[in-house]
């Protein structure tokens, strides 16, 4: 009963890890998709918060009540009313933009004309990076902190051209309160693009905040107090959103040291850097909820699991373990143990299975009796002609899978020398006949014919010689490709030995026709002289011996 505990438990334990891996996986994509959404948002704002204010600058330097004043101003230097008129118009307009604090009107030698602030006229500016840019175009300082009262500054300027000659008058100057930037970070801004994204659910450690070129915070903190020009952020993020110049989604620590998620991204337009993070502790929270709801419900399925093998057991593992012993007898060899009786069959699935199995074991007994019997005729009449049979693979050293013993008796090789090593075949051919034979099989092999041809072999162990025929023919399967080639092997020693005798009797014959052929030849030149010789003394008595 307890090896079900494992083997069940085991791939659930294994499945239940893969899951956790690729959700914990899942979260942490979640969570840097949802911080990527957060700091692409407050870019966005941040910008139209930038065209907003630019808008708003522009705007006044265009108001002809202003610039009446200014003119007025020029054309009457040092008369009270007039400058009474330009600070008053100031102080009125400032009420029409609630994130202006102060508004003022520079002079083209950089000195304050006019300020909502009137305290403020005289003081010269002319050094200012915001009145130099301002001449030229709206410009939108960096937040800083002014060296002589310590006041944090964010000023746009702009301005005031004569539509005449598009000349210079002033330059307008809005100082801006920069906790109005800390607006669009705070979490009431960031619930209302939560509230636009159905994926975006933000933390109680979760914190967007936006530092400038110089690592500076300039906005608010949810962690710390008074954090403007003063925080140094010098994080991970913060150099490589720095270096990259791009968006950045990591973990490290945050300017308290506390490890974060977190996810960056440059304003272009100012250089600064929008951060947005939440504490890993929290991030992965869901992660651990999961875990811990997967650890206890592998607990409580523990005891389920023991019961249910316990049901199993009784169910199931006594007729399996029956089973096993018959299939194992039958390996064995056994038929006594192999056949399940019918006692021990029940009336259920199990039981046909059983059933069915008996069925199985003698259809396979009378089938196994049958082919051993065809096999055993089949043994009986390869092992008694006088031929050789073979079965080989089409390849280059023609791979043997199949020999009859008759070989044996030819080469000194035995099959199995054949299924060991396919290099036998040319082994047990002659020598002078291993070329010719290799490469008339080759050749039967690429033409796709049969072949017969006639080799010697010589026995490894007498050294005897058989001269052999071999035919073959080549077997193709249902596509037309070769597959195999099966021949059979006949030993023509004897009647190559015949064929030589008769050879050589005829020879012998030859020889003797020849000589016979000459000695008539011999015999006929002879007698020739033997006739001429007697004509010759037959002369030479009718001449009486004169004739010679």
């Amino acid at each position: 009963m307890t090896a079900y505990l494992p083997v069940t438990l085991v791939p659930l334990i294994i499945t239940a890890c893969i899951a956790l891996w690729f959700w914990r996986i899942e979260i942490r994509d979640q969570t840097f998709r949802q911080l990527k959404i957060i700091t692409d948002g407050v870019e966005a704002q941040v910008l139209d918060y930038l065209n907003y204010l630019k808008i708003q600058t522009s705007g006044y330097s265009t108001s002809m009540l202003i610039m009446d004043a200014i003119k007025k101003r020029y054309r009457h230097t040092g008369n009270k009313d007039s400058d009474w008129v330009l600070n008053g118009r100031l102080a009125t307009d400032i009420k029409k933009f609630p994130e202006c604090v102060e508004m003022l009107v520079l002079d083209v030698n950089g000195r304050v004309i006019a300020s909502s602030d009137a305290s403020n006229t005289g003081i010269d500016l002319s050094q200012t990076d915001y009145f130099l840019n301002g001449q030229k175009a709206v410009y939108v300082s960096d937040i800083f902190r002014e060296e002589e009262t310590g006041r944090i500054m964010w000023l746009v300027s702009c301005p005031f051209r004569n539509s005449r000659d598009n000349s210079l008058l002033a330059v307008l100057v809005c100082r801006i309160n920069p906790i109005t930037l800390s607006d669009i970070t705070t979490e009431r801004k960031i619930r209302a693009l939560e509230a636009k994204t159905q994926s975006l659910r933000l933390g109680r450690t979760s914190e967007t905040y936006i530092v400038n070129r110089d690592n500076l915070m300039i906005t608010e903190s949810r962690f710390l107090s008074d954090v403007i020009l003063k925080q140094v952020v010098d994080t991970e993020i913060v150099r490589c959103t720095t270096k990259e110049g791009e968006t950045m989604a990591v973990n490290y620590q945050d300017y308290r040291g506390v490890p974060v998620d977190g996810a960056s991204m440059v304003i272009k337009e100012t250089g600064w850097i929008v951060i947005s993070e939440i504490d890993i502790e929290e991030s992965i929270k869901p992660f651990q909820r999961l875990l811990t709801i997967c650890l206890i419900g592998i607990g409580a399925l523990i005891p389920l699991i023991l019961f249910t093998s316990w049901l199993l057991s009784r169910r199931f593992t006594q007729p399996t373990m029956r089973l096993v012993q018959a299939d194992r007898a039958m390996i064995q060899g056994d038929p006594s143990h192999a056949f399940i009786s019918d006692h021990e069959i029940a009336a259920d699935e199990l039981g046909e299975v059983m059933r069915t199995r008996n069925i199985m074991l003698t259809s396979i007994k009378e089938t196994e009796g049958e082919i051993q019997r065809e096999k055993e005729k089949y043994k009986n009449l390869v092992e008694n002609i006088p031929d050789a049979i073979y079965s080989a693979l089409p390849d280059e050293t023609g791979t043997v899978t199949f020999m009859s013993h008759q070989w044996t008796e030819w080469s000194g090789y035995t099959p199995e020398d054949f299924y060991r090593d396919p290099e036998t075949w040319m082994k047990s051919v002659h020598p002078e006949d291993r070329e010719y034979a290799m490469g008339s099989y080759r050749e039967a092999i690429k033409s796709q014919q049969n072949y017969d041809i006639e080799y010697r072999v010589m026995n490894k162990n007498t050294c005897k010689i058989f001269c052999l025929r071999d035919r073959g023919i080549v077997v193709r399967d249902g596509k037309g490709n070769i597959i195999r080639c099966d021949g059979i092997v006949t030993d023509i020693t004897e009647r190559k030995q015949s064929e030589e005798k008769l050879k050589q009797r005829l020879d012998e014959l030859e020889q003797f026709r020849k000589v016979t052929i000459q000695r008539e030849i011999r015999m006929r030149e002879l007698k020739d002289r033997v006739e001429e010789l007697e004509k010759e003394i037959k002369k030479y008595e009718d001449t009486g011996g004169k004739a010679l």
